[in-house]
């Protein structure tokens, strides 16, 4: 086994004008343990605090919806902002709990967690963002925390801070955590794009499924006014796979889940999972512009949900809690438009009342076939459809840079720190 002290003293990655040795020592150098309580009333239940994973140290009730809190919170301890909480309790990502820094306003935490405060010669945002990673934290409390039999943490409050940390002087922890916050600042931008796009988005399928808005044609003369009709009259219908065991799953030719019939309005094939299909066996395969609904569900809410095929093999099948309408031309129904169409307002409000069960919603495919929707022109149908599939791109694409951001700051939180 290596010397500890044959362990990396500087991070792979650092800011040019800093150099010289990161400091080894335990972490009560930089935390130490607070033991003030809410005694004096200063705060209410209205002023707990919750840890999460994602978001960090946040309001309850704004989190949660309602506080969790006891009968009195005379016992809680007070959390000041740049304080640091340790929650002791197992996330899945985290099975020795999380630590956190609070960025937001002071408030209280139970008894539950540990509250510590940061000396005054080091940064609460570098050891926010130290703690931030997940493998670190894990690596760090793995050997400190015992589980009970109820998978409950046996680790007082003090010893928490008894293992060593490697970390650099005051000012290059400032560097780093304005850095992070910097890239969080722009995360933050794109994710308010994102919310404003995904907004505007749906006001516009409103507007346009409730014809309050409408196209013309390129000679700026209006369409014909939209036509109500039956679905079963706009396409043929048939099921998914039929007489498969579990054994048949894993591999094979790609197949559709009923989570992406539900998740999304077009079918991603990196998504699809895997069935054996024997050369004889006589499965439906489905087809460019096939609507694939969900028919049964544990709520009614997801019963009836649509997705298109817009890109596929040669061989792709259909999951059997779910079955395909295959319009008979693109003139009856637009496949681009029908991803739209089976998801806007008014068509979940014609088929919800149709999910009929207790503990299982099902949804009947001969009184689906039975509805009647208003459906435009064929080429107004793809004025919309191209209209929302741009913008869709740009959804897709703010989306990708904010993926693209959360990956270079996990990179970065591994390479700059020790």
């Amino acid at each position: 086994m290596s010397d500890v002290f044959d362990e990396p003293k500087v991070p792979k990655l650092r800011f040019p004008e800093f150099d010289g040795d990161w400091v080894r020592v335990p972490l009560n150098m930089a935390l130490r343990e607070k033991k003030s309580r809410n005694r004096d009333g200063r705060f209410s239940k209205s002023d707990v605090l919750s840890v999460s994973g994602e978001v960090g140290v946040v309001n309850q009730i704004a989190h949660m919806g309602r506080s969790y809190a006891g009968v009195s919170v005379s016992d809680y301890h007070i959390v000041e902002n740049g304080d640091v909480v340790y929650t002791k309790s197992p996330l899945k990502n985290n099975p020795f709990g999380i630590i956190k820094t609070n960025h937001g306003p002071p408030g209280i935490v139970s008894t539950l967690y540990a509250v510590y405060e940061v000396r005054e010669e080091h940064d609460p945002g570098f050891w926010g963002r130290f703690f931030e990673l997940d493998d670190r934290t894990n690596h760090y409390l793995m050997p400190l925390v015992h589980k009970g039999a109820k998978n409950d943490m046996k680790i007082n409050n003090a010893r928490v801070l008894i293992d060593p940390v490697v970390h650099p002087q005051l000012s290059e922890q400032q560097k780093i955590a304005s850095f992070f916050n910097d890239l969080d600042a722009r995360t933050h931008f794109l994710g308010r794009r994102l919310d404003a796009l995904m907004n505007y988005k749906g006001c516009l399928i409103q507007r346009i499924f409730s014809r309050e808005l409408r196209f013309t044609r390129d000679d700026g003369t209006s369409f014909p006014r939209w036509e109500e009709k039956q679905i079963g009259d706009m396409g043929i219908s048939f099921g998914g796979l039929t007489g498969k065991s579990a054994d048949d799953f894993g591999d094979g030719l790609p197949f559709v889940t009923y989570r992406q019939v539900f998740g999304a309005s077009s079918i991603k094939l990196e998504e699809c999972e895997f069935v054996r299909i024997d050369k004889h066996e006589r499965q439906n395969q489905l087809r460019y512009g096939d609507i694939l609904l969900t028919t049964s569900s544990e709520t009614p809410a997801e019963v009836g949900f649509a997705s298109v095929v817009l890109d596929h093999p040669d061989q792709l099948f259909l999951n059997s809690f779910c079955f395909v309408l295959r319009p008979h031309s693109v003139d009856d129904l637009n496949p681009n438009f029908a991803r739209y169409l089976f998801r806007s307002p008014g068509y979940r409000q014609l088929v919800y009342p149709l999910a009929q069960g207790s503990t299982r919603y099902n949804l009947s495919k001969s009184s689906f076939l039975k509805l009647r929707l208003s459906i435009p022109h064929p080429d107004e149908q793809r004025k919309i459809a191209d209209l929302l599939l741009a913008l869709d791109d740009k959804i897709d694409g703010v989306t990708k840079q904010i993926g693209a951001m959360q990956s270079f700051k996990k990179g970065l939180l591994q390479q700059m720190f020790v």
